[in-house]
């Protein structure tokens, strides 16, 4: 992978991401998607902001569901290309920018979402000063991350001498920063933080943790995809849905 290009516009990881999310029984899709939906309001009417939006399906979703304007926001140009190519709705708009750098209109948004993006931004307490500073009083912000139990290590089971799945392994989880987590084939950053600092700093921030969730497969997703059984060995992702107060 290039070092000085936006994450998902690394040519390989970008065919690699594009198959996986044509793969069927896909983990984001299977759990945390519908998990993260059941954090969300009502966006009927909402001024809603997708902070690392992707290819744009929670924007469009968004704009499904009655929104009033949503703003996609993500820092990779063949990202943003294929929403503006795949979203046509009127109340959709797409803007090219690092979440590093995020400028949001003070006291504008009803709703900042975040679907697996944060684990990649650094530092995660000023961009929790933005997003409050954008939000309307009572507004909320929700998010969901990957769980810093698996941000911790280097993102691999570890297996026995028939390659059967033994544990999961964490280590050195109090330590934050940067990691190299081996993902779709590639060696990719993630930022790992622990559960605590995602959670303290937005109550330091003045928010209100109305919800935590950790997600794993239920029995009818696991008697369709069998593989993901061992995902309820340890939760995959974390989501956490806070109130501006």
């Amino acid at each position: 992978m290039s070092g000085d290009l936006p994450l998902y516009d690394d040519d390989h990881l970008f065919s690699a991401y594009q198959d996986m999310r044509s793969a069927p029984g896909r983990l984001n899709e299977v759990v945390e998607r519908p998990a993260i939906w059941s954090l969300m309001p009502n966006p009927e009417n909402f001024v809603v902001a997708d902070l690392g939006c992707g290819a744009g399906d929670m924007v469009r979703d968004l704009c499904a569901k009655g929104a009033r304007a949503v703003l996609g926001i993500d820092a990779s140009e063949r990202m943003i290309a294929e929403a503006t190519r795949s979203s046509v709705h009127p109340a959709a708009r797409f803007l090219v920018r690092p979440l590093e750098r995020l400028e949001l209109s003070e006291n504008t948004y009803d709703l900042v979402v975040s679907s697996l993006a944060l684990h990649y931004v650094e530092p995660y307490d000023k961009l929790v000063d933005d997003v409050r500073r954008a939000l309307k009083p009572e507004a909320r912000f929700v998010f969901s991350v990957e769980h810093p139990i698996v941000t911790c290590a280097r993102r691999e089971w570890e297996t026995d001498a028939h390659g059967e799945r033994i544990h999961w392994p964490v280590d050195h989880y109090a330590e934050e920063g940067s990691r190299m987590i081996r993902w779709l084939g590639l060696d990719v950053p993630r930022q790992h933080r622990t559960v605590s600092s995602y959670l303290n700093v937005l109550i330091d921030r003045g928010f209100v943790i109305e919800k935590v969730l950790e997600p794993v497969p239920d029995d009818g997703a696991i008697a369709r995809w069998p593989r993901l059984a061992d995902q309820r060995r340890r939760p995959p992702f974390l989501l956490v849905s806070a109130r501006k107060v």
